[in-house]
């Protein structure tokens, strides 16, 4: 009975002690057992919490916000199968009827601890993923954005531009591909200095964002040069929307501590089309047509042939 008793001491001290939230369930799914952490994460006392079904009190609701019954929970699987789950996410819910997101596991509990016993319940641990998650998007979004504008960068375009590519070859949507190149950007930046220049660059930005339809995907693909995406858009709509851009672009005036200064863009465009190849083959006919554009007297759009 003393060596029951130690065990039944450690077994709280370590329930108590662990950071990650943890209860019991018996078989019809209602709690037997909760500690600290776990109480702390769902703002319920202990009395609220035992003897009372954890589904839908605490679980209901998948990652993505759909809500499950019981009977397709994990929790539930795991005390009729005795088959244990880890490394679940889903959203758990506080008193306040609040909610966040977790990564959970569940185990199966038998009787007398053997494989072959009667299942007795389950023991859930898990623990509050708002922060891994928040980090993990800011680090994708670090990846795949450039840090001065938050467009796009380089390499984030050009995955989108090879899906269009292989899409395109298949469903025969018309999609264009745009190349920006700011004219007198050099002047602003030897002048006045890379801060006004980085201004420049967020203000033109903005413009063109507002210049393009809700679907177009704007990049910056490196000092001063930007590329467009024009999904489903024919030639036509394409040349009216390249022609705005460089409308827009040619209207602003910027002004840097009292000094005002013209800024045009020259644009390359090019129908996106399976013959191009790839993406390096469709950056390069852009830019190819972008510099045609310059030569012919800047600020300008040029329809790559």
């Amino acid at each position: 009975a003393e060596r029951v008793r130690q065990s039944e001491a450690l077994f709280r001290l370590l329930l108590e002690s662990a950071g990650e939230g943890i209860y019991g369930l018996d078989t019809e799914g209602r709690c037997t057992f909760v500690n600290e952490a776990a109480l702390a994460m769902l703002g319920y006392t202990r009395e609220e919490l035992l003897g009372r079904a954890t589904h839908p009190l605490v679980h209901h609701t998948h990652a993505d916000g759909s809500v499950y019954p019981a009977e397709q929970c994990p929790i539930h699987a795991a005390l009729c199968t005795g088959a244990a789950a880890r490394g679940l996410v889903e959203l758990l819910w506080r008193k306040d009827g609040s909610s966040f997101p977790a990564e959970y596991s569940v185990q199966p509990v038998r009787e007398a601890n053997l494989d072959n016993g009667a299942i007795r319940g389950a023991v859930l641990v898990f623990r509050d993923v708002t922060e891994a998650q928040a980090l993990a998007h800011r680090l994708s979004f670090q990846a795949t954005h450039d840090a001065l504008t938050g467009l796009v960068n380089r390499q984030e375009f050009e995955r989108r531009l090879e899906r269009v590519l292989v899409e395109d070859g298949s469903d025969g949507e018309e999609c264009a591909l745009l190349y920006l190149d700011l004219d007198q950007f050099k002047v602003v930046n030897d002048t006045c200095g890379h801060t006004a220049g980085d201004q420049l660059l967020r203000q033109i930005t903005l413009q063109l964002h507002e210049t393009l339809r809700g679907r177009d995907t704007l990049a910056r693909l490196g000092g001063d040069e930007f590329g467009v995406l024009l999904e489903h858009c024919p030639l036509d709509q394409a040349m009216r929307i390249a022609r705005s851009l460089r409308d827009t672009v040619q209207s602003h005036r910027f002004a840097w501590e009292g000094r005002p200064f013209s800024v045009g863009v020259s644009i390359g465009l090019v129908p996106l089309s399976a013959a191009l190849g790839n993406v390096a083959a469709a950056l390069a006919a852009a830019d190819s047509a972008c510099y045609a554009a310059k030569d012919a007297g800047r600020n300008r759009v040029h329809r790559y042939e």
